[in-house]
């Protein structure tokens, strides 16, 4: 069970006012932008036609690399609103995060979002199907985003 703290946050939040222009809400939500923290150099890469942000620490500890897909109900956020969360967790992972940029809607109507996240784990995890096939099962309340892309990942490929 949630705790009083939580509920009282989820009340504060919810009596705001929402923006009702979502370039208003955007423009917010990019204003929380930082910058990678020391040590994380980032690079512009395309993956399947996806944007992303490569994300590397001066110093790695393997060879996994992260894939993530950023908040924001898929109509919000971008690699720049999450770069210092992204940076910090290739820090404290001691490998690459490669933060995708992917189309929003309504501009872009669901599945466009999904689609981008499928596409660039095609193109640099193919061997990765089968935990994303996995990890609909597993997390799919835990995080609506991974469950969303995972579902149509095995939709897509008949898994």
């Amino acid at each position: 069970m949630a705790s009083e703290a939580f509920y009282r946050i989820r009340e504060i939040i919810a009596s705001q006012e929402m923006p009702a222009n979502i370039d208003a809400m955007r423009k917010g939500i990019e204003l929380t932008a930082r910058p990678l923290p020391a040590g994380v150099t980032g690079e512009m890469v395309d993956a399947n036609g996806v944007p992303c942000e490569l994300q590397t620490p001066d110093e790695t500890t393997g060879d996994a690399i992260v894939q993530y897909v950023h908040g924001g109900g898929y109509v919000a956020g971008s690699i720049g609103s999450h770069r210092n969360l992204t940076g910090n967790l290739a820090l404290q992972l001691g490998c690459p995060v490669l933060s995708v940029d992917y189309r929003l809607a309504p501009e872009h109507p669901h599945p466009a979002p999904v689609e981008d996240g499928v596409d660039v784990t095609l193109e640099v995890w193919p061997e990765m199907i089968h935990v994303w096939h996995s990890m609909a099962g597993l997390f799919p309340e835990a995080d609506q985003g991974v469950a969303r892309v995972a579902e149509y990942l095995s939709e897509r490929l008949g898994v």
